[in-house]
């Protein structure tokens, strides 16, 4: 299997230990395909919700040392801790689209810890316990884009760095909904805002860009043998995006990284094609956040400006029928990209993600790593809205 990453951003739960819970002590070992089950478990935990055994499979690669590897704690027989990374191969674009340095790299996911075994050091116990396995498994440094501010922290107090932070940016398109839940206010608000929804969605679709005489949008099934230009387009990043740092990806790796959602759901990728020119992609899902916030996610984009621009309208578009109340986007794809969503009516949300890094060493071995302004990420890098 290609290589690709489904990771969750590192985290923690915020309860407190229990102080009946036994004193027994946690060891700590590395996770094997047997251990997929108590795996289930702690993710079931950490997520409030259970998960069921397949899509953890999935989402873990059945813990392919080649994709994924993890380290758990255990109490006895009892699961108690977590800690993963994914395998990647990250490589710089060049102005004339081929392929430059390459990277091997370890991309930090599926923190957890039972909070009745936090007294015991797991954290940080955990992630130095997979740190000092980086060099075995071919990676040179540990990554991660992390969306908990205080977990951050307490990352850089472990000898992370962090290269930078990166804003998440967000258009409503049922503004009046998308408040009223967000703020509990209940249904009869939902329905006051009714009017105000409408007459915004109308102000919308008044401003979005017609298509490019020329250009048609269409969606793209990954089985499809153009996958494979969307792949070599999403690798080359925006146009003259000379020195970004992306991820590599394979066609087979794509096609396994979004064959389906943990969720159950699935990801949509569509194209703007001019005769047999694919000109952009864009690759979106649907993710439910808390107060049933139905939120259209742009996971990925690349191409020409004008193409993005008409495959925005055409996502917007869609979202609004399937009932979605605001998009999501996470500016890490270079200025142009950014600059053309605030130009589409895209503004800085309250979250941000921090991009750290492990060792810091690396920083000054690797100075192109440093610079965040080369870096290119995305929510395709990790499932964690």
């Amino acid at each position: 299997m290609g290589e690709h990453a489904y990771p969750s951003a590192p985290q923690e739960s915020s309860e407190a230990p229990d102080a009946a819970a036994p004193r027994v002590a946690a060891a700590i070992r590395r996770a094997e395909e047997r251990d997929l089950p108590a795996l289930r478990v702690l993710l079931s935990e950490r997520d409030h919700r259970e998960w069921d055994q397949p899509s953890v499979d999935w989402f873990v690669c059945r813990l392919d040392p080649a994709q994924c590897l993890a380290w758990m704690a255990f109490a006895g027989e009892r699961p108690v801790g977590l800690s993963s990374m994914y395998l990647r191969t990250l490589v710089t674009s060049e102005a004339s689209g081929a392929r430059g340095t390459e990277r091997r790299a370890a991309y930090w996911a599926n923190l957890y810890v039972d909070p009745a075994f936090r007294d015991q050091m797991l954290y940080p116990r955990l992630p130095l316990t997979m740190a000092q396995a980086l060099r075995p498994a071919g990676a040179s440094f540990l990554y991660a884009a992390v969306r908990q501010r205080d977990l951050a922290e307490t990352h850089l107090r472990i000898g992370f760095a962090r290269i930078g932070r990166m804003a998440v940016l967000f258009k409503p398109l049922r503004p009046a909904r998308l408040l009223a839940r967000h703020r509990g206010m209940g249904r009869w608000a939902e329905l006051l805002g009714l009017p105000l929804d409408a007459l915004w969605r109308l102000w919308l679709a008044a401003r979005r860009p017609a298509t490019p005489a020329g250009l048609s949008i269409e969606s793209l099934g990954l089985d499809d043998p153009r996958l494979a230009h969307v792949v070599a387009l999403l690798e080359r990043g925006a146009p003259g995006d000379s020195g970004a740092i992306l991820q590599k990806w394979t066609t087979e790796g794509f096609r396994a990284r979004f064959e389906r959602t943990r969720e159950g759901g699935h990801y949509d990728l569509r194209i703007a094609r001019r005769r047999d020119s694919i000109d952009a992609a864009l690759l979106m899902r649907y993710a439910e956040r808390g107060a049933a916030v139905k939120a259209a996610v742009v996971m990925t984009l690349a191409g020409e400006s004008a193409a993005i621009a008409a495959l925005l309208a055409d996502a917007e578009r869609r979202a609004v029928a399937d009932g979605a109340v605001l998009m999501l986007f996470m500016d890490g794809l270079g200025p142009g990209v950014g600059s053309l969503l605030r130009r589409r009516g895209y503004r800085p949300s309250p979250e941000t993600y921090d991009l750290i890094v492990w060792p810091k060493a690396i920083l000054t071995s690797d100075p192109d790593l440093a610079d965040l302004s080369r870096w290119r990420l995305s929510f395709a890098d990790h499932d964690a809205f």
